[in-house]
């Protein structure tokens, strides 16, 4: 009994050592799985970060595009769709004019005759020095390139998506061989591969740490198509405070856009045709500089009217514009998902393959068949009823409207 008391003491000491090790071991196992989780949520938090900057920078670009004639004026150049220069240097302003391919980095401040307009939740991407491309045909250059829906020009690429309008990189920490501290800026010391090489090509890819967002034409240019729209209609409502009336129409596909007397239904008309009151085209407008008419603007020199399909009510034309008044708009015989409506207008963006031709629109003949325009057979045959609930099940379509009642 004696012995088993000696042994009590050195079997406790021993307990007690084992104890400590494996509370040890537990603590240190803990710490690198806490360390571990910490370190993936940092990265994650990092890659989150650079992916909300990212998508700043695209809004923030979109938002400049489709704004740009109302900042910086409609002007004979530029006119809505128009992407800065990138700026030689970080968190700078872009370069005054550049050429096919450019590449630099996001402008943080824009800058055009003395008006400044600082990016959008600047504060999410003032630090991240991201890089950024502009395909030839959205550059303001400043840009002589016709830039209109049916525009087929030099665009980028990213991967396997081709008509990249723009692309947004984020360089990500300096790999092997690059250096960021010799004031040089040279697009191979911060990005990778494609996206340093000073083509138009770029990529995704696993040998690169950028991060990319891209900008394709076919989600700028509805935006680009809808706010057209609206500038249109307020020189509409402009022409009519000039004049007391809506202008005539022009033929659809005449590359004139030539008015004429009595046509209500067509493309908004630039030119004087047989029209006895001016065409909306000889509009000087205030919203214009210069006292330049609308025909002198972007608009008529990037031929946008063919593209602008216009339908006024006939009560609302010359002789007859006190129907379109007041009380009077009730009996108007246009009417546009079940309202009356004074005009309407509808960009018809480029031709496609619509769901009721099963084949291209061919806007090619003069005088241009309805079909080639409109995209479906409810809007083809509305005469001048029209109702639009239908294209929300259309895929085949890139018909946007604007009605003014």
């Amino acid at each position: 009994m004696a012995s088993a008391r000696h042994l009590l003491p050195g079997r406790l000491e021993r307990g007690a050592v084992l104890i400590a090790v494996m509370c040890g071991l537990l603590l240190f196992t803990g710490v690198g799985v806490f360390g571990g989780q910490l370190a993936a949520k940092i990265k994650q938090q990092s890659r989150n970060e650079v992916t909300e900057s990212l998508s700043r920078a695209k809004e923030a670009l979109l938002s400049y595009a489709v704004s740009y004639a109302d900042n910086y004026g409609h002007n004979t150049r530029g006119g809505v769709g128009r992407l800065p220069c990138p700026s030689p240097v970080p968190n700078g302003q872009p370069a005054m004019s550049c050429g096919a391919n450019s590449i630099g980095f996001l402008p943080s401040v824009w800058n055009r005759g003395g008006k400044r307009i600082d990016i959008d939740h600047r504060e999410y991407f003032v630090d991240q020095n991201l890089w950024y491309a502009v395909s030839a045909d959205f550059r303001y250059n400043p840009s002589y390139n016709h830039l209109n829906p049916d525009s087929h020009g030099q665009f980028l690429s990213v991967n396997q998506q081709n008509e990249v309008v723009a692309v947004v990189m984020h360089p990500g920490a300096a790999m092997s061989g690059q250096s960021r501290n010799n004031g040089a800026f040279l697009p191979a010391q911060y990005l990778e591969g494609e996206n340093a090489d000073g083509d138009s090509h770029f990529e995704i890819g696993q040998l690169s740490n950028d991060q990319l967002v891209l900008i394709s034409r076919t989600e700028l240019m509805p935006l680009i198509e809808r706010r057209v729209l609206g500038i249109v209609k307020d020189w509409l409502v402009e022409y009519f405070e000039t004049y007391g009336h809506y202008p005539f129409a022009a033929r659809l596909g005449d590359p004139l856009a030539a008015c004429e007397q009595g046509l209500t239904v067509g493309i908004v008309s630039m030119t004087p045709g047989n029209c006895l009151s001016p065409p909306l085209g000889d509009l000087v407008s205030a919203y214009v500089p210069k006292q330049r008419s609308i025909v002198k603007t972007w608009f008529g020199n990037y031929n946008w009217a063919p593209f602008i399909y216009y339908q006024v009510d006939s009560s609302c034309v010359t002789g007859s514009s006190t129907q379109c008044m007041g009380q009077s708009v009730n009996n108007l015989s246009l009417t546009v998902d079940g309202d009356p409506a004074r005009f309407l207008l509808i960009s018809t963006g480029r031709a496609i393959a619509s769901s009721h031709l099963k084949q291209m629109q061919d806007r090619t003949n003069l005088p241009a068949d309805l079909s080639s325009y409109l995209d479906t057979t409810e809007l083809v045959n509305a005469g001048s009823v029209f109702d639009f609930s239908h294209l929300k099940s259309i895929l085949a379509s890139n018909d946007q409207y604007l009605v003014v009642r």
